[in-house]
Parts: structure tokens; C-alpha cells; sequence
């Protein structure tokens, strides 16, 4: 081999040995979230932002970005996010807002979840789930009633 192949060559290796040793990107990860869940998808949370909250879904590892966003409100609030079809997910909806004043747990469908630092976030296996079939109820610390109704609530 000729000097200027053996040049070429080696300028060949020395390439892809920089090429293989460049770090990969960081995973986006997303800000702390002021509530949190487990589901057998994966973790999800709620991030309060300037203009509302952002719903995170499925963000193992670290990765995704918020799947929907609500505007600021005032409490109560019951907002509804519910996937359609064969979503292959084993949650495939989620109820989620502001709790009103004096709130220490929701139950919406007979799913309980503590309301923290007055938000929630319900995880539910159903998929398109009309509005009107949500049922919710909004539990003191003594589980006393604070509030109760159906479907979504906005202001």
C-alpha cells in the first residue's frame, strides 16, 4: 500500500473512532411535577406552568414532552383526557385539575387519588369515555363531602 492510501486509510479510522466515542444527546426530561402517578404505562404527572397546567403521560426514561395543557382556573375543575381505539395502553384515560378548597382526596369512578397542594391527576384503564360518564366526587380529610357531580368541569 502507497503512502497516500495508507494516509487516507488511517485518516478513515481515526474518523470513525471520533465518530463512535461523540456522547449521544441528553433525554428531555421534564420539569419536577407537583403531582405524580404510576400506571402500568409508565409514570405521568402534572406540571404547573405559567398559563395552567401541563399533563405528562407515559415520560419513562425521561422522554416526551406534555400531551395537553389547560388554562389557569379557578377551583373546581375536572378536566378529561381519554384516548380512542386499540390504544395498546393499559391506561387509557385521565382525569385531572384543580380540587376545590379544603379537598384531600378525589374519587372519580371509583378510583381514589389524594389531591396534593390543591391539584389531581386519576388515572382510568377505560378508553373514550364520554364526559358524561365520569362521575366524581371530591373527599375532605375526614372524607366528608366537599363536592360531587358529573362529566367535565370548566370555567
Amino acid at each position: 500500500m502507497g503512502r497516500r492510501a495508507a494516509t487516507v486509510v488511517a485518516i478513515a479510522a481515526i474518523a470513525t473512532a471520533c465518530s463512535l466515542a461523540l456522547p449521544s444527546p441528553p433525554p428531555r426530561t421534564p420539569p419536577p411535577f407537583a403531582v405524580a402517578i404510576q400506571t402500568a404505562d409508565g409514570p405521568a404527572g402534572l406540571v404547573r406552568t405559567v398559563s395552567g397546567l401541563d399533563l405528562y403521560v407515559g415520560v419513562d426514561g425521561g422522554s416526551g414532552g406534555p400531551v395537553t395543557g389547560v388554562a389557569r382556573a379557578s377551583p373546581p375543575t375536572v378536566h378529561l383526557l381519554t384516548f380512542g381505539g386499540e390504544t395498546r395502553r393499559f391506561t387509557n384515560s385521565f382525569v385531572f385539575g384543580y380540587a376545590p378548597v379544603g379537598s384531600a382526596a378525589v374519587v372519580v369512578n371509583d378510583v381514589r387519588q389524594p389531591v396534593v397542594d390543591g391539584l389531581y391527576l386519576v388515572a382510568l384503564p377505560d378508553s373514550d369515555i364520554p364526559a358524561d360518564a365520569l362521575s366524581w366526587r371530591f373527599l375532605g380529610p375526614t372524607d366528608a363531602v366537599v363536592l360531587e357531580g358529573r362529566g367535565v368541569l370548566t370555567k
